[in-house]
């Protein structure tokens, strides 16, 4: 169990402001639902999801309670659904939860290692792998979609606060022992595959050919065009003394 208080209980909302799913996380859990909306649609959460996307362009959520531990936020959110209740609770209730949350706790529903050992497995399959992707790149290519995602994504970074829990949390991640040199190992692990190369330079063919990478391009050689005629300077400078 996390003991870090780095938990929060969230809620998703309908159109009118009435919560449809509640559930706990942290980092950018609560964006996920928005993000990944097509991955898993026949669930009666992921149908609510797309029928509020659709309708307002974006899925409005609610931080409920942060800076809890894991184990609090477990009780938080079981908390929460208990009080407003499932649409198969009776009486029934708004949310579309299909437990009544705190996995961990004594009421809730604990799945059993091996169940999801195997659902952990059944999601590394190369056909699942495809499936996914293939469902974000259909996501990720509709443009009210990639609209919605960089003003998030720009709305986020523009909050002093935080971006400097971001960076924060990040420091704290890579800080952990072996956590870079891991990352570096699978780097470099990676960049010996043909494959993964083959991927790389696609994708910087790709990107480049883009307005954005034209500009950076064009960045890249000014900063190379100044640092070049800082040296003649220099070497002017030192000539002439």
């Amino acid at each position: 169990m996390d003991t870090r208080a780095d938990f929060y209980v969230y809620a998703l909302l309908r159109e009118d402001g009435v919560p449809f799913y509640i559930g706990k996380g942290r980092g950018g859990r609560v964006r996920q639902h928005q993000a990944h909306r097509e991955r898993t649609g026949e669930s009666s959460k992921s149908r609510e999801v797309d029928r509020v996307m659709n309708l307002l362009g974006h899925l409005p959520t609610q931080i409920v309670w942060s800076g809890l531990t894991e184990t609090e936020a477990l009780a938080r959110e079981q908390e929460a659904i208990i009080c407003l209740g499932r649409t198969t609770s009776a009486p029934p209730g708004p949310l579309t939860n299909k437990s009544i949350g705190g996995h961990r706790g004594p009421l809730g529903y604990r799945i059993p290692w091996a169940v999801r050992k195997r659902m952990s497995d059944a999601q590394m399959r190369p056909e699942v792998a495809l499936r996914k992707s293939r469902a974000l790149r259909a996501t990720y290519a509709k443009p009210d979609v990639r609209e919605n995602l960089i003003a998030a994504r720009r709305k986020t970074f523009a909050d002093p606060e935080m971006r400097a829990k971001l960076d924060a949390s990040r420091i704290q991640a890579f800080s952990r022992p072996g956590v870079s040199e891991r990352r570096k190992s699978r780097a470099a692990e990676a960049l010996t595959r043909p494959e993964i190369r083959a991927k790389i330079s696609a994708g910087v063919s790709r990107f480049s050919r883009t307005s954005c990478g034209r500009a950076s391009r064009t960045h890249a050689a000014n900063v190379r065009w100044a640092a070049y005629r800082a040296r003649i300077a220099t070497l002017l400078w030192i000539t002439a003394a």
